[in-house]
């Protein structure tokens, strides 16, 4: 079983962060869950992931729910979408900018 290490910084300062670690086969919602316990923030706050790459351009949403509106490609689902079914190399880039956290694994 893989364990994944996140560091998750704000981008307006990287000198905020917080490593995170989760294992491969959880999903996005924990590690949103996970997320906010580490920065202290209530539940209230809500996000969504997007794969993303080191030029950070968005790719596919990986939402909370699908919502009210228009998409080029249906969202995933944070509670249906494992974390190892996207994080697929050692140095993965994932955007969080509803929270305006954006995080990398290193």
């Amino acid at each position: 079983m893989a364990i994944l290490k996140f560091r998750v910084y704000f981008e307006e300062d990287d000198s905020i962060y917080r490593d995170v670690v989760i294992k491969h086969t959880q999903n996005f919602l924990q590690l949103h869950e996970t997320i906010l316990k580490a920065y202290e923030f209530d539940n209230k706050h809500q996000a969504t992931f997007y794969r993303s790459n080191d030029s950070w351009q968005q790719g596919r949403e990986i939402s909370l729910e699908k919502y009210n509106k228009q998409y080029r490609v249906d969202p995933l689902i944070m509670s249906e979408t494992t974390i190892g079914s996207e994080v697929k190399t050692p140095i993965s880039v994932l955007l969080i900018p509803t929270i305006f956290i954006s995080f990398g694994t290193f």
